[in-house]
């Protein structure tokens, strides 16, 4: 769920990128107006002044733009991976399920805990989503020799990624989100290597 901070000042902070940082680029405003979840709800920017003083904020349709949080549904969904195969959430019934956003500047998310990911994936402990920052990662990926062709499983696919970042309200910053067996969003973190790997022996140990 995205960070609030009311400052001392008349300014409202809203982290959208989940980094807990105040983010001054010039796509601050463009992330400004990506939808985000408040206190269990779906809001959006309606209006911001010209001096980032003051902003509007409206209630949107929860079953348009579902709110994430932990504790909340994982909103319904159905992508395609770049194999053209494709994924629901209703497939991961009764399991857990691992979705991991990349950052714009990693092609390498993916790869730091894959082995360990791949194997629970392989026992059916876990089902695994890997959303990468745009279609050029693959690219990337392959020309740094970080994965070869067939290791592309689990990926969503280069036209399904924006409604899928969306959809979970993830714009830059890499998150690991994880879905418990019963459907519900159980964790929403800013995932590291070691992070990672403890979130995913605990979902092994308590399986």
């Amino acid at each position: 769920m995205p960070d609030v901070n009311y400052k001392i000042t008349d300014f409202l902070w809203i982290d959208l990128n989940h980094d807990k940082r105040y983010n001054r680029k010039k796509d601050f405003y463009e992330q400004l107006y990506q939808p985000f979840t408040l206190r269990n709800k779906s809001y959006g920017v309606k209006a911001l002044d010209i001096w980032g003083r003051s902003l509007t904020l409206k209630e949107l349709d929860a079953q348009k733009t579902p709110p994430i949080a932990v504790g909340l549904a994982c909103p319904e969904f159905e992508v395609a991976f770049i194999d053209s195969t494709k994924f629901s959430l209703a497939q991961a019934k009764g399991r857990y399920l691992v979705i991991d956003f990349w950052m714009c500047s990693d092609q390498f998310c993916d790869m730091m805990s894959k082995k360990l990911l791949e194997k629970l994936s392989d026992q059916n402990i876990v089902y695994w989503i890997s959303c990468p920052y745009g279609a050029q990662s693959y690219e990337r990926l392959k020309a740094m020799g970080g994965i070869a062709e067939g290791d592309f499983r689990h990926f969503v696919a280069p036209h399904e990624i924006e409604r899928f970042r969306r959809l979970f309200q993830v714009r830059t910053n890499k998150v690991l989100f994880v879905i418990n067996p019963q459907g519900k969003i159980e964790s929403i973190e800013n995932f590291t290597q070691d992070q990672t790997e403890q979130i995913l022996r605990q979902i092994s140990e308590a399986d």
